[in-house]
């Protein structure tokens, strides 16, 4: 699937942002690349916002660097973009880095998403962000943070499941509720828990800063869990527990 918004030259002024958003129900391919493309040497005054609005598909996006914006650009559900120099610098707001296979790096809105598609499981933050880190399948994954910071207006960071591993470097996380919420077990059927497992998260050179009651917690009815600080610090600025790991 292929679009090109071609600028000819002109200039596109979107007083309400340029908001690109395949039809709920659109079967874009599930093979190949679908890239919405804007090029043409001119300029977009405006946001541009790029989504998927059925999230199964997967919509890059690729402004040609000789585009002018003045604006930034959002990348919400199932969209990413061709990372370069210049296009890197249209994310205000977080921006995670993944090196593709195909040898491009592309920017997408969330962690997950940019970790999954990179080489090596390993996302890196070009922004601060406004949000939390939130992993819930299995896997080993790197974020490194870049010296920027992650704030949270609830949890920092969550593992959801069993067999995750997730390692933060180099950075700052800032959280309204407790830092790092690692594999505590959801509800479950009646008068039972579901159980977590053989989860670990690994904090290198952050501070991790919690206003909620743990600074990085876990649930005793899981097993196996593994909390490494190495370098940072993890602070909670109240009477709660910097570290409450029964499960180790």
């Amino acid at each position: 699937y292929r679009a090109t918004i071609n600028l000819n030259g002109h200039t596109l002024t979107a007083n309400g942002g340029l908001y690109i958003n395949p039809k709920y129900g659109t079967d874009l391919p599930e093979s190949g690349e679908s890239v919405v493309t804007v090029t043409g040497s001119g300029t977009v005054n405006g946001a541009v916002t790029v989504k998927c609005g059925d999230s199964r598909n997967k919509l890059c996006l690729a402004i040609d660097d000789a585009v002018t914006l003045n604006g930034s650009v959002a990348l919400e559900s199932g969209a990413y973009m061709l990372a370069t120099e210049k296009s890197k610098g249209y994310i205000q707001n977080g921006g995670f880095l993944a090196n593709a296979a195909n040898g491009k790096q592309y920017i997408y809105g969330a962690f997950y998403d940019a970790a999954r598609n990179d080489t090596n499981n390993t996302a890196t933050l070009l922004n601060n962000y406004e949000g939390k880190i939130a992993v819930s399948t299995a896997g080993d994954y790197i974020l490194d943070l870049g010296g920027h910071t992650v704030t949270s207006s609830g949890d920092g960071i969550t593992i959801g499941d069993s067999d995750i591993s997730l390692t933060v470097k180099n950075g700052k996380v800032n959280a309204a509720g407790d830092g790092a919420v690692v594999a505590v077990a959801a509800s479950g059927a009646p008068g039972g828990t579901i159980v977590y497992s053989d989860s670990a998260l690994y904090l290198e050179d952050v501070a991790l800063n919690a206003d909620g009651d743990f600074g990085i917690v876990t649930n005793g009815s899981c097993s196996r869990m593994t909390i490494v600080v190495d370098g940072g610090s993890v602070t909670v600025d109240n009477t709660g527990t910097a570290i409450y790991a029964p499960a180790m």
